[in-house]
């Protein structure tokens, strides 16, 4: 007979008053049988619909509000071979409005090191050292170990992630420092260690991706917590099948300083966002140690590890926890996933629901950030407007607000005649940095433009994606021409400058016209340049710098043939950069208490001073300091990527904490969005880039390892 796989919401679970219900079915059934099989109690007036086995009731308006609901399906509900249930099916769950938090619970939880070793729950190969209700990320030489997670996020059923305050992955930190490969221990209270977590990939390889000899077929299901071939077991999972990173997701800096034995959270919101929006499935988390490999005088047990509570220790498993926000607030209905795209000539219709809604008011912003209202939609109030685009490629944001809260999104408006670069360019653009240029602009330009936001991507990493991209061009004038519209992605802006050797200045400013960082190049600044023409960048990667002191910036000159200027034509350049100016007080940058720091790739950052040596500015070269608007210029004579940096490893030493407890290139808590992860790798072709691959993907394999000792 049939059978019910799941329900929606949970059982004895709670659901915000839109909540849908849905049904999951072991098989098809017959539509009818099932729909007169359904009964909720308190009654609720609704419709059904069919996803493939899943039935779907939508109720007609919301639901009351604290209250228990249980919903019934009998033994009426039969197969399309007229099989019924073999006995009814009941559950219950809890509506709720405003604010509230949801905890959702581990469904699976794994390790895997990184040679022939996996993981099956919680332990390699049935080791019992360290036990198996550990999950652990090491610090060790020959094996990088990942802890994973997933999360069953049923709970959640009826949020929007636009509802979403806050998410946490909680956890508790054990003290199981020794046992199988002598991981380290967890550091002390009051050390703080470090590790990176990024969203797992449901669809390709991590090996895979890497272009290694031997591939194992890609997986065309969300499988990696439980096959069973070629394997060892359920959940068994090791360096070949080990889950690449969703493209473009955050990546996020975790941090515990309380020690072994202690709660800890992290802030993984923008992961969980991404789940609940449907940009990527939810395949779990990774949680990847900083220090794995990090030194070249390293031994077993060097360094420290996570090892945390998995979910077989009833008391302390890990959780997700969800704050949420569910008050009835305008908003435009079924905002897609994606950016949106009108071309030129056609309309777009968008839709206010929530709030107040006879005051809704209606605005469109032009990517030259001009208010072009009144010239592109159909009304300025009411529930429903119509966008007409003008004849001007670019990105557009659509506003609607009803006197109290407002609500937004971009929309790519597309010109049929505009370039379109070689096919793999092209499928990149789309998922990370969709572009929208217009025949105005010289298709030489605009094959440029794509790649350079490819070389930008590929500096940032594998979570790399540009949020907004701001053209001038050559007559001063300012657009935005592209980008996914995605808050914590990066900004980048591009200047086409037709005489390289005249001074010019390009500029990076958020929406309320605050200046993020900008690079000025005074009138014989460069020299020996190819070409006629020049594409100076200034991009905020979105990375939080150490202690969230400053953002880290990227600054780049391109000549015409797309390559970057080398420093040795660079004679002078300045320098601006915001920082943040609550933690940053007068004459901290003069005196040394903060410094700017910069290395030759955005990832070094994030690598110990042993492997990666930073330099700094000298304060001699600090031309201004403006600490109440919160920004810095300085001179320079080379383009690099920049941030401002903490004192914090001198005062570690003060205290006699080793520079391997606390690695010079991070301090407090912050919230990055990416690490650098090579996807281009070649072996071996040069020890510089091995050991940042290295430091951050934690995947080379064996025989690259002994080359490193």
């Amino acid at each position: 007979p049939p059978t019910i796989v799941n329900t929606s919401p949970a059982h004895e679970s709670r659901a915000p008053i839109s909540t849908e219900i849905s049904v999951i079915f072991s098989e098809a059934m017959d539509h009818a049988s099932v729909e007169s099989a359904f009964d909720i109690d308190p009654y609720v007036s609704g419709t059904f619909s069919w996803s493939e086995n899943t039935m779907i009731f939508t109720p007609d308006e919301d639901l009351t509000p604290d209250i228990s609901y249980t919903v019934t399906i009998d033994t009426s509900a039969q197969d399309l071979a007229g099989n019924p249930l073999a006995s009814p099916y009941s559950w219950s769950f809890t509506t709720y409005t405003g604010t509230t938090t949801i905890t959702c619970p581990v469904m699976y939880d794994t390790y895997v090191m990184f040679g022939g070793m996996g993981a099956g729950k919680g332990y390699p190969h049935g080791s019992p050292s360290p036990p198996k209700d550990v999950v652990k990320a090491g610090a060790v030489t020959i094996c990088d170990a990942r802890a994973l997670f997933k999360f069953d996020l049923s709970n959640l059923a009826g949020v929007n992630a636009s509802d979403i305050v806050k998410a946490e992955f909680c956890y508790h930190m054990l003290d199981t420092g020794k046992g199988f490969m002598a991981l380290g221990a967890p550091a002390r209270a009051g050390t703080p260690m470090y590790g990176f977590i990024h969203a797992l990939n449901t669809t390709t390889y991590e090996y895979n991706e890497l272009g290694k000899e031997d591939p194992l077929p890609d997986p065309t299901e969300p499988f990696f917590w439980d096959e069973t071939t070629p394997f060892s077991g359920p959940g068994y999972v090791w360096m070949k099948n080990k889950p690449g990173y969703v493209r473009g997701a955050p990546m996020i800096l975790a941090i515990h300083d309380t020690g072994p034995n202690t709660p800890g959270s992290i802030d993984i919101t923008e992961i969980v966002r991404g789940w609940v929006g449907g940009r990527y499935k939810n395949n779990g988390i990774g949680l990847k140690d900083h220090d794995d490999r990090s030194y070249l005088d390293s031994e077993y047990g060097d360094g420290y590890s996570w090892f945390i509570a998995s979910k077989d220790d009833s008391t302390r498993r890990a959780y997700l926890s969800v704050e949420v926000n569910v008050a009835d607030r305008v908003r435009i209905k079924d905002k897609p996933i994606d950016l949106p795209v009108v071309p030129f000539g056609e309309t777009m219709d968008f839709e206010a629901q929530g709030g107040d809604d006879l005051n809704y008011t209606w605005q469109v912003i032009g990517p030259d950030n001009s208010d072009i209202t009144n010239g592109v939609l159909s009304s300025v109030s009411g529930n429903i407007t119509t966008f007409t685009p003008p004849a001007m490629a670019g990105l557009y944001r659509i506003i609607v607000t009803d006197g109290e809260d407002s609500d937004n999104l971009f929309v790519g408006v597309q010109d049929p005649d505009s370039y379109i670069p070689p096919d793999e360019l092209y499928g990149l653009s789309l998922r990370l940095f969709p572009l929208f240029m217009g025949s105005d602009i010289d298709p030489l330009d605009q094959e440029a433009i794509y790649r350079i936001c490819a070389d930008i991507i590929e500096d940032i990493g594998a979570s790399g994606m540009l949020g907004e991209v701001t053209l001038t061009t050559p007559d001063g004038k300012k657009r935005l021409i592209g980008g996914t519209g995605k808050g914590y992605a990066a900004k980048t802006s591009i200047a086409i400058v037709e005489d390289p050797y005249q001074a010019h200045q390009v500029e990076l400013i958020d929406e309320d016209e605050n200046l993020l960082c900008a690079i000025e190049i005074p009138e014989g600044g460069i020299s020996g340049v190819v070409g006629d023409k020049i594409y100076v960048t200034a991009t905020d990667t979105g990375i939080s710098s150490w202690g969230n002191a400053s953002r880290i910036y990227n600054f780049s000159i391109y000549d015409e043939s797309i390559k970057k200027l080398d420093s040795s034509l660079i004679a002078n350049v300045s320098i601006t950069l915001s920082f943040n100016r609550t933690l940053i007080k007068a004459a901290q940058l003069e005196d040394g208490t903060y410094s700017i720091v910069y290395v030759e790739d955005t990832g070094l950052f994030f690598a110990p001073e042993e492997l990666a040596p930073k330099e700094s500015v000298p304060a001699e070269d600090i031309t201004y300091v403006d600490y109440d608007e919160g920004w810095v210029e300085f001179q320079l004579d080379h383009l690099s990527s920049f941030g401002l940096q903490a004192g914090g490893e001198a005062m570690a030493m003060a205290e006699g904490v080793s520079s391997k407890e606390i690695p010079a290139s991070l301090g407090s808590g912050c919230f990055i969005t990416t690490t650098a992860n090579g996807f281009n790798i070649e072996p071996l072709s040069s020890a510089f880039t091995v050991v940042l691959f290295v430091l951050f993907a934690g995947i080379i394999p064996w025989g690259y390892r002994w080359t490193l000792r």
